[in-house]
């Protein structure tokens, strides 16, 4: 093992404060030997989630073109925010675990129950490649998953535009959250400074920017087809 390779969790010159309880919490989490459950079974498991969701989604958006009662339309408003955060999210975490994997990092799935969970990344044995493919690929993940949604969902619809556009906000907000963690990894950093390159409240943090993000994109989805 190289140089890098165990220098990611140990730095005691770090400040306590910078570090958040979420952060110590992950970073100090026991990590199984082996897989708790089959790559196959999860892959089904977020598949089913992510069918259901979409399912929901599907008999909100007819509710609402069939009936075009004021209710129906803010109904699969609120439902599109909610399942393009959970397919985004979702998305997010597949792309941290292949990124992870494809730098040969050990992460052991999760069990099937313990959704949203997917795996755990072993921290203390990992290398510093494998720690900066783990943070790149969940924005790898989310954004492919917002383009799916974008090639396949029609435009000019409220539920559809609520839909894409939460899933643009969630990609922005830890996009912009996990560039600065993978930088300073690259930069030689070691995997507790480099979560203290983030504010500790990164929700409030990048929300602004966020919300801009997923405004600007409800919009253009709901009246693009309008000015074309």
């Amino acid at each position: 093992m190289n140089m890098s390779s165990r220098d990611e969790i140990e730095d005691q010159q770090d400040p306590p404060d910078r570090e958040s309880s979420v952060v110590r919490e992950l970073l100090s989490a026991t990590v199984p030997e082996a897989d708790q459950a089959p790559i196959s079974q999860l892959v089904i498991r977020d598949l089913a989630v992510a069918s259901i969701a979409l399912a929901v989604f599907g008999g909100a958006h007819s509710w609402a073109e069939l009936s075009d009662l004021t209710i129906a339309h803010s109904a699969v408003a609120f439902v599109g925010l909610i399942v393009g955060a959970l397919l985004a999210g979702v998305g997010h975490e597949w792309g941290h675990l292949a990124g992870a994997r494809l730098a040969g990092g050990h992460c052991p799935t999760s069990s099937l129950k313990a959704f949203p969970e997917l795996f755990r990344f072993d921290f203390a044995n990992n290398d510093r490649r494998a720690f900066i493919w783990l943070t790149a690929g969940g924005s790898v993940g989310h954004w492919a998953v917002t383009f799916l949604l974008l090639i396949s969902l029609p435009f000019a619809s409220l539920g559809t535009s609520a839909l894409i556009a939460s899933a643009v906000g969630v990609s922005v907000l830890v996009t912009l959250a996990d560039f600065p963690i993978a930088k300073a990894a690259s930069e030689g950093k070691t995997v507790r400074q480099a979560y203290t390159a983030v504010p500790g409240n990164f929700v409030k943090h990048y929300g602004p920017q966020a919300l801009a993000a997923a405004l600007v994109t409800f919009l253009v989805v709901l009246l693009s087809p309008q000015l074309s």
